[in-house]
């Protein structure tokens, strides 16, 4: 692609085209060849900007996904060193976190977006080859397309898996990654898969709570998202509190008990505790499944069906019910209130049973 292509498309790299900037480059949008594009101007005075440059460009050239940033062209010309991506219509997911209008689906579709964009680059692509780790995961590497489909970006940081790096180089990075790495890694570990899975556990969170990972007043990563949510977790306090309230209402509650439970183990503080990414999709798909069922049946079911639960002598098993349709088949076929109390299903039925056959000698004496 040609330098005068993108100056033309970028207006010289104006600033009203201007989006945000990195350590090592600026970001800006325009329309190049009569397409929408982001495209990346990488500082050219350093060796180590070099070597960013060429590894998110072979990275993008060999790992192609729904859910990771497409490429669309490049430049390496008059020392200018340019990247060019697909445009995403709605920008970087960290804006949109505290907007209600981003429902609960659509975040569990950005969620699971994000996990299978990540597995891809943990199994190492089509080729099943070494496993790459993305080591920048945050809202604000993630783009949304029109459609609210996540697409993974900023690779600039990745590697292969399992490299060793002081963990001075986080100082080097700019405040909006703090909030999102992992203890371990943060303490002199190695880097690993998991710690990836730290990072896209905090996203998880910033998704529930609809808020950045690291906000204003933050002095170190321990007053930050991550650690704020494991400590509700170890306290067994009400997370209920912590729930983004433009979409509280929305949630169902079995949606909202297996995400919750695969956020936590994603920031788990040891590594060897987290999941797997496949692991992470299919609780995040359960979760959807469980949400798309809930807004279907919900509104099937008894004004009053809560208050009616609330009266049963075992609770418990019906908030065990994961699928509202579920639900809706036992309240079909009736719920036997006995001294105010619901009763259980065998027990509904012996009770049943015990009037008819009460009836039946009502009938026979009545006849004598």
């Amino acid at each position: 692609m040609s330098l005068n292509d993108i100056k033309m498309g970028t207006k010289n790299f104006d600033y009203d085209n201007f989006i945000e900037d990195g350590i090592f480059w600026l970001l800006y949008e325009g329309e190049v060849t009569n397409t929408s594009v982001f495209v990346k101007r990488w500082f050219t005075k350093s060796h180590q900007t070099h070597i960013q440059f060429l590894t998110e460009l072979d990275i993008l050239f060999r790992h192609k996904h729904d859910n990771i940033i497409s490429l669309v062209g490049y430049c390496i010309e008059n020392d200018e060193q340019i990247i060019v991506y697909e445009h995403a219509s709605n920008g970087r997911l960290k804006k949109h976190l505290s907007d209600p209008r981003l429902t609960w689906k659509k975040r569990l579709k950005i969620c699971i977006n994000v996990a299978k964009g990540l597995e891809f680059l943990h199994e190492g692509g089509v080729g099943k080859g070494d496993g790459i780790l993305h080591r920048d995961i945050k809202s604000s590497s993630i783009l949304l397309d029109h459609d609210w489909n996540a697409k993974i970006s900023n690779l600039d940081f990745s590697c292969k898996e399992t490299v060793y790096e002081s963990p001075k180089h986080i100082d080097d990075k700019d405040c909006n990654s703090m909030g999102y790495i992992d203890p371990e890694y943060e303490s002199g570990t190695f880097l690993t898969k998991k710690s990836d899975i730290y990072s896209l556990g905090v996203v998880l969170f910033e998704m529930l709570c609809g808020r950045p990972a690291w906000i204003k007043g933050c002095v170190d990563h321990s007053q930050s998202l991550g650690p704020l949510a494991l400590s509700y977790y170890k306290e067994n306090k009400n997370f209920d509190d912590m729930i983004f309230m433009g979409i509280k209402e929305q949630i169902a509650p079995q949606s909202f008990s297996k995400f919750y439970k695969i956020a936590i183990r994603c920031i788990k503080p040891q590594g060897k505790f987290r999941p797997t990414t496949s692991k992470v999709v299919l609780e995040l798909e359960k979760a959807m499944e469980i949400q798309e069922d809930y807004e279907t049946w919900e509104a099937k079911l008894p004004i009053d069906y809560k208050e009616i639960i609330s009266l049963s002598k075992t609770q418990k098993i019906y908030d065990s019910i994961e699928m509202t349709r579920d639900l809706h088949d036992v309240f079909t076929k009736g719920i036997l209130l006995q001294d105010d109390k619901v009763v259980k299903n065998e027990e509904a039925t012996n009770f049943q049973q015990f009037l008819k056959s009460n009836s039946k000698q009502d009938q026979v004496s009545t006849r004598n």
